[in-house]
């Protein structure tokens, strides 16, 4: 029987070990992983940089290249690829809860009613315009929309393909 308890104690005082070898183990992973996750960043923002870098540098000697031309974009191929430049641009954006509120008053034609509402904004956005001082306007009424749509500038974008 004592010996019994005497191999129980080591057997406890294995698991023990065990368990702080366990522990000191997970400490140097969760160490070395953040170790690794701040060099990776580290090295991402460096890429990111001259990713960056260069694209300015596209951009400056682009201008003095003969490029084609289209309302959206300016385009310029070379060797390794395409260069375009995205002409800065607005573009609407949906609070789609405020739309659907408003729908439900004003258009219900663009409400849709399934288990839960939604605002067809895609359909609801086709008839949209936005005027030379910045306002939405409805093309199909003539309204003007003020609730639930604003007007978002989207800045100039080189694409490299």
């Amino acid at each position: 029987m004592e010996n019994n308890l005497l191999n129980l104690d080591n057997l406890v005082e294995e698991i023990k070990e065990r368990q702080e070898e366990k522990a000191r183990l997970e400490e140097l992973y969760k160490a070395k992983l953040e170790q690794l996750e701040a060099n990776y960043n580290m090295q991402i923002e460096k890429i990111d940089n001259a990713i960056n870098y260069f694209k300015e540098q596209i951009k400056v000697q682009f201008e003095a290249q003969p490029y084609k031309e289209t309302k959206s974009q300016r385009k310029l191929k070379v060797l390794s690829g395409d260069i375009v430049i995205k002409k800065p641009s607005k573009k609407l954006e949906a609070d789609k809860n405020a739309l659907l509120e408003w729908g439900k008053n004003n258009a219900s034609e663009y409400i849709e009613q399934k288990l839960i509402e939604t605002f067809k904004w895609a359909e609801f956005k086709k008839n949209l315009e936005i005027t030379e001082d910045g306002q939405i306007v409805n093309t199909e009424t003539g309204e003007l929309v003020t609730e639930g749509v604003t007007v978002v500038d989207v800045p100039e974008e080189v694409i490299i393909k």
